[in-house]
């Protein structure tokens, strides 16, 4: 594998989707420990980035590298940001939820301003916006519980 480098916004993008998902985990699930996995699984959901030339690649590509070192959570960085995603559990969900809540910069944002963004971007038939959307109305509908 060869290194390509996680871009510096890619960075701030990563540790905000990582308080993003320790801030929820604390406030919603009101579990401290899930709160430091969630942390590091929102940190390490786009270490593919570092190893793939197309970055539509990077999820499939950071879930089988950590999946080689046993990763608790490699399937939900294998399948973050699919809409048709064979695979759901609580931690996917609060996973794509932060993915859709937090900018390419680390910013946070509502779901609605993030699809506004793509649609003004690429446009309303753009499959970034329909994926984008599809994730949305994915993690709007479908509960997160903890058992």
């Amino acid at each position: 594998m060869q290194n390509l480098y996680i871009s510096e916004n890619k960075l701030k993008h990563s540790i905000g989707v990582a308080r993003y998902m320790q801030k929820y985990a604390q406030e919603k699930l009101l579990n401290e420990d899930l709160a430091r996995e969630f942390f590091v699984l929102g940190y390490l959901h786009d270490i593919g980035e570092e190893f793939v030339y197309d970055k539509k690649d990077h999820a499939h590509a950071g879930g089988e590298l950590l999946k080689a070192q046993k990763y608790k959570y490699w399937k939900e960085v294998y399948y973050h940001g699919d809409p048709n995603t064979p695979y759901i559990s609580p931690a996917l969900m609060v996973l794509n939820l932060a993915e859709l809540c937090v900018q390419n910069d680390g910013t946070v944002c509502t779901i609605e301003q993030k699809l506004n963004r793509l649609k003004e971007k690429f446009g309303e038939n753009s499959v970034q916006y329909k994926n984008t959307k599809a994730l949305a109305d994915m993690v709007r509908t479908t509960p997160i519980v903890i058992k």
